[in-house]
């Protein structure tokens, strides 16, 4: 729709890497039985 898809503050370093944690640890507690290194990240 031609806006920002993101805040002007927003750091792809900094702010991604918080998602990405974020994102790796819940998607570890819902798979039963999965090391934290074996955790499917692909989506």
């Amino acid at each position: 729709m031609g806006r920002d898809t993101v805040p002007d503050e927003f750091d792809p370093m900094a702010n991604g890497g918080v998602i990405h944690e974020r994102r790796h640890s819940l998607t570890w507690m819902l798979s039963s039985g999965t090391d934290w290194d074996d955790t499917d990240l692909s989506t």
